[in-house]
């Protein structure tokens, strides 16, 4: 598959360095010499200085011969004259990273579709999903909703944990009442598929899936405390902060601090909240605000240091959870390791999207997990393929390095897979694996 992307900023550097890994033909445009360079030096893709609007140069990188555009520049309106010639030019698919969200607004006067736009992602209103879910399930860092009832949740291992040393077989023996599965681990960057003989290890995170009523007992068992969300406070009157604040201020106690007064007095007139203009870095106002009283602080400013000073003084004030909003990629895996229970990036958010919406086709629907090297991929098993002639799951050697986690039967309930499980032609199967995994998996269900 052939595929641009126009902008080599950190959304656009990100995407090229993950598609790069697998078997895509990348070719990345900016007219910034220092990003070109950049991507030259790191990732293995055609690198063109020049602008992603100009039809000469997307000739050039033969936008005519190209499956997918994916526009990421920093300006929306870059993004939809590149997204409306390179449909034009010839591009078969089409997708667009737009800032303003009034785009996706059937009322608006401008419509993605005039320019060719077969998919739009806003990166704040990702990014803000995402703590929001982090937000009502405070003890996960990762949380997907597969549906209503059935959750995946990413867990840091405590280091007192009594799962550690022991291996997953063990470990669901001696929890024979509460149904879940572990369908990934990550450990040192390292992105592991468990089978039964995998020992869980200090330091761990692993991947949950487990259903809605069954989280509390999880819990239990991982020795992490459930608490029902009630307070939270979000540092920064950003488009994320406003964003979060709209969705929880009629349910949870929200307070909001921005230090620009002319800007806290703008969302005190327009949200439900409490507004307090002053310093989120300032360890004597954070003491003033209680934080111990706090079920959750949301660090979300545009400036990731300030998100990062302030994250770490609400945790050692006392404050049951911290998530934190980086633009740097690069930081991500040293936040965990420091102290912060989550960490969400708006530019990996968009990664993220971009990757599931380049990868879903006709037979698969494919989801990126997180900051892991996992996907989930959808299955609809065809009759007489080889997955709907197991006895069980257990009765036969499923792909390396991929693992089934849930089964959709035909009247649309879920069941969380485990080896007694059989596939039919009329279900739908969640399969987790890892990119290189994917083709042997397809053989199962064609």
């Amino acid at each position: 598959m052939k595929i641009i992307i126009i902008g080599a900023g950190e959304v656009g550097f990100q995407l090229a360095k993950l598609l790069s890994q697998e078997d895509y033909d990348i070719t990345i445009i900016d007219p910034d010499k220092q990003k070109i360079m950049r991507a030259e030096d790191n990732i293995d893709v055609n690198a063109i200085q020049g602008d992603g609007t100009n039809p000469s140069i997307l000739l050039n990188a033969g936008i005519q011969n190209t499956d997918v555009v994916v526009s990421v520049t920093g300006m929306d309106e870059s993004n939809l004259i590149a997204s409306k010639i390179s449909k034009n030019l010839g591009s078969n698919k089409v997708i667009a990273r737009l800032r303003n969200v009034d785009y996706s607004s059937k009322d608006y006067i401008i419509n993605p579709s005039q320019f060719g736009i077969d998919e739009i992602i806003h990166p704040e209103m990702e990014a803000k999903s995402e703590i929001n879910r982090l937000v009502i399930q405070n003890s996960a860092n990762y949380v997907d909703d597969i549906d209503e009832n059935l959750k995946l949740l990413g867990i840091k291992i405590s280091d007192n944990s009594s799962l550690i040393n022991k291996n997953l077989s063990t470990i669901k023996l001696n929890n024979k009442s509460l149904s879940f599965n572990i369908i990934g681990l990550t450990r040192d960057e390292e992105t592991i598929v468990p089978n039964g003989e995998t020992i869980i290890q200090k330091g761990d995170e692993g991947y949950f899936l487990v259903h809605k009523n069954d989280i509390e007992h999880l819990m239990y068992i991982l020795g992490k405390q459930v608490n029902q969300t009630k307070n939270v406070m979000i540092l920064g009157g950003g488009k994320i902060g406003r964003a979060i604040a709209n969705d929880f201020q009629d349910d949870l106690n929200v307070r909001l601090v921005e230090i620009n007064k002319d800007k806290a007095d703008l969302i005190a007139s327009k949200f439900n909240v409490t507004v307090l203009n002053d310093d989120g870095t300032d360890i004597e106002f954070l003491r003033l605000e209680n934080l111990e009283e706090l079920d959750s602080f949301i660090a979300v400013t545009e400036n990731d240091q300030t998100n990062l000073m302030s994250a770490l003084l609400a945790k050692h004030l006392g404050v049951k959870q911290n998530i934190i909003h980086v633009s740097h990629t690069e930081y991500i895996p040293a936040m965990t390791m420091i102290g912060m229970d989550a960490v969400v990036s708006k530019s990996m958010c968009t990664v993220n999207k971009i990757i599931s919406y380049i990868k879903t086709d006709d037979n698969h629907e494919i989801e990126k997990i997180g900051n892991t090297q996992l996907e989930s991929i959808d299955y609809k098993p065809k009759k007489g393929s080889r997955i709907t002639f197991f006895k069980s799951l257990a009765s036969e050697k499923f792909a390396k390095n991929a693992i089934i986690g849930s089964i959709q039967h035909k009247n649309g309930s879920f069941s969380i897979a485990n080896g007694d499980s059989v596939v039919t032609s009329d279900d739908i199967v969640k399969v987790f694996a890892l990119p290189d995994a994917i083709n042997e998996v397809d053989k199962f269900f064609i």
